[in-house]
C-alpha cells in the first residue's frame, strides 16, 4: 500500500512540474504571485533581510506587463550604538520591520513559444520602516536608549530571472534583484542627547523565488 502511495505521489508530482509550452492565444491577461526573498546590504543596515511579497501583473501586450506588489520584511539593525561611538557591554541589535509598496514594468522573451522564458523588470518601491528602541549599557556603567527614526525610502529596483511554465495556470520562477534605497535613518540616544544621520542611502542585492498563477 505504501509503495502504491509513493508511486502515485511521484507520478502526480512529475506531471505537475513538467514544463509545458504556451501558445499566443493562451497568454493570460492577469497573474498573481507569491515571492519569498533573501537580500543582503553588507551590514548597512543589516547583513541579511528576509521578506515576502504578494504580486499582481496585468498584461499590456504579448511581451510587456505592468506589475504591482505589497511586501514585508524583517531584519536586525546591527549594532546601531557603534555609530554614536558607544561600546556596549554585550553585542545587541535593534529589530526592524518594513512594508514595501511596488510598481514596475516587466519585459518577457519568447514566452509563447517555450516552456520557460527569461525576463527583466524595473520599477519603483516605497519602503516604510519601523525600528524598535534599543537599550543597553556601555563600559563601564553608562546607559543608553537608542531611538531610530526612518524616512519612507524611495527604492529604484531592477530584477532579472527565468520562469518555467508548469501544469495549467502555474509557473515557477527565480531571479536576482538590485536596489538603490534612499531615505535617512536618524539615530538618537535619549540619555545623552546625541543624534546623527547614520544612513542616507544603501544598496540591496538579493535572490528570490516566485510561484505564479495566471488567469
Amino acid at each position: 500500500m505504501n509503495k502504491f502511495i509513493y508511486q502515485a505521489f511521484f507520478i502526480g508530482f512529475s506531471i505537475f512540474f513538467t514544463p509545458i509550452q504556451l501558445h499566443a492565444q493562451e497568454l493570460a491577461s492577469y497573474e498573481l504571485a507569491f515571492r519569498p526573498d533573501i537580500n543582503g546590504a553588507r551590514g548597512t543596515p543589516s547583513n541579511d533581510i528576509l521578506g515576502a511579497s504578494l504580486l499582481f501583473r496585468y498584461r499590456l501586450d504579448r511581451d510587456w506587463l505592468l506589475g504591482f506588489g505589497l511586501g514585508a520584511a524583517n531584519y536586525d539593525f546591527e549594532r546601531p550604538y557603534e555609530t554614536l561611538n558607544l561600546t556596549s557591554i554585550e553585542e545587541i541589535d535593534s529589530t526592524a520591520g518594513s512594508t514595501l509598496v511596488s510598481a514596475w514594468i516587466e519585459r518577457r522573451y519568447d514566452e509563447k513559444n517555450s516552456d520557460s522564458y527569461w525576463y527583466w523588470a524595473a520599477g519603483l518601491r516605497f519602503n516604510s520602516v519601523d525600528v524598535d528602541n534599543l537599550t543597553g549599557t556601555t563600559h563601564p556603567t553608562q546607559a543608553f536608549d537608542l531611538r531610530t527614526d526612518v524616512d519612507t525610502a524611495l527604492v529604484i529596483s531592477v530584477t532579472a530571472g527565468r520562469r518555467h511554465n508548469l501544469r495549467d495556470h502555474w509557473a515557477l520562477g527565480y531571479g536576482a534583484r538590485l536596489e538603490q534605497r534612499r531615505g535617512d535613518w536618524i539615530l538618537t540616544d535619549s540619555v545623552s542627547g546625541q543624534s546623527t544621520t547614520v544612513i542616507d542611502s544603501y544598496v540591496v542585492k538579493g535572490l528570490y523565488l516566485d510561484v505564479n498563477y495566471r488567469f
